[in-house]
């Protein structure tokens, strides 16, 4: 007879086991449900490639004690939740093309402001910022976070001298005071950016409630040599975590707050966000179906692949990571490595010819970059 730890430590796993694939579902289902009545499944797409692992864990555990009708379990689960582990994973081998003739190049950065506030102790940092781009040479470029002043308060935050730093002559801009007593004293705009090396043809900056910054986006519609193609750069609500709350997930134990009273704060703030990104996704959405062109969607998302938000924006058009990408993808610096909550979107008239991250923490988020090709035989 088994011993009374052996049926314990057996019955310990396959609990384990069902539990883990119970939120590997929960977390699956998440794009399909309403985030403002069942926001607590949008936490648990936050931790999808930890529970994608542990699945693995326990498929190849079963088969190698031999157990194969267990391993049953991990097996038909992580075959339920295929698509969004394939929307979480870069799976690409294949080299990324370059120089792909008659490809334009589009990058995506929350640039934090091109570190402003902390620019007089550290000027390098935003010189290092425009350098990359000037590097990289992107057709199109999308900012989220943008910042800039009149020449009168600082020459070296004019759209005039960003521009010419650029290199890129065609931009659509937009601010908001945000509300901020403080912004409004020091004369800073804050906002969202497009710049192009092509003419733009057409802007428009569609406001949900007016005055908030994330109820709010942009597209422009870019004349390229043979096409017209439209734009958008979106920045869904962000969680607004400060240093306290980065403090307390990354280190709750040795914190000034109490387990419970962070966990409360921080669980406020995710539920929040999970409610306003659903609202701010349903409007882009609305707008990208209503597109004449084909469409390319930049832009900070505040939320993982898998999420709500991220599948109605997508919706059939191509994520440029899942294209050519590898790996996690990981594009904001704090926090967690499983975090890509940055993405670049294009139409299926497009062929992705390349995806990358720029592993340079010039800003709290990466810069990300894609080829994108337009198929002339549709």
């Amino acid at each position: 007879m088994p011993s009374a730890l052996r049926r314990f430590t057996k019955h310990f796993f396959i609990i384990t086991n069902l539990v883990v694939a119970l939120l590997f579902v929960l977390a699956c289902i998440t794009p399909y449900v309403n985030p403002q009545r069942f926001w607590l499944f949008g936490v648990l797409t936050l931790g999808f490639p930890v529970l994608f692992l542990l699945l693995a864990v326990f498929l190849f555990f079963w088969l190698f004690i031999k157990k194969t009708r267990r391993s049953l379990i991990s097996l038909v689960v992580l075959l339920l939740g295929w698509k969004t582990a394939r929307e979480t994973f870069g799976l690409n081998l294949s080299a990324n093309k370059e120089n792909e003739q008659g490809a334009i190049k589009v990058m995506s950065w929350n640039v934090h402001m091109f570190d402003y506030y902390d620019n007089k102790k550290e000027p390098e940092i935003k010189e290092n910022m425009f350098a990359l781009i000037r590097k990289e040479q992107p057709a199109i470029a999308c900012f989220q976070e943008y910042a800039y002043t009149l020449p009168a308060r600082d020459s070296n935050y004019t759209i005039a001298e960003q521009t010419k730093k650029l290199g890129m002559p065609y931009h659509f801009i937009q601010s908001h005071p945000l509300d901020s007593v403080h912004l409004r004293q020091i004369k800073l705009h804050f906002g969202k950016a497009i710049f192009s090396k092509y003419p733009i043809v057409n802007q428009q900056h569609i406001f949900k409630h007016a005055g908030t910054y994330n109820y709010s986006f942009m597209y422009a519609d870019i004349a390229l040599p043979t096409d017209t193609v439209r734009v958008f750069n979106i920045h869904l609500q962000s969680l607004y975590f400060g240093n306290k709350e980065y403090d307390f997930v990354e280190n709750p134990v040795d914190n000034d707050e109490s387990i419970e009273d962070g966990s409360k704060n921080v669980l406020r703030k995710i539920k929040r966000g999970f409610y306003k990104r659903m609202e701010q996704a349903d409007t882009v959405a609305k707008y990208i179906r209503q597109s004449p062109y084909p469409v390319i969607v930049c832009g900070d998302f505040n939320d993982v692949p898998g999420s709500y938000a991220y599948r109605t924006v997508k919706n059939d058009l191509q994520d440029a990571f899942v294209k050519k990408g590898w790996g996690i993808g990981r594009t904001f610096t704090r926090l967690s490595p499983t975090l890509r909550i940055d993405n670049i979107f294009a139409d299926e008239r497009f062929s992705v010819e390349s995806y990358r991250r720029i592993s340079r923490e010039l800003s709290d988020h990466y810069p990300i970059i894609t080829l994108l090709k337009i198929k002339h035989n549709q």
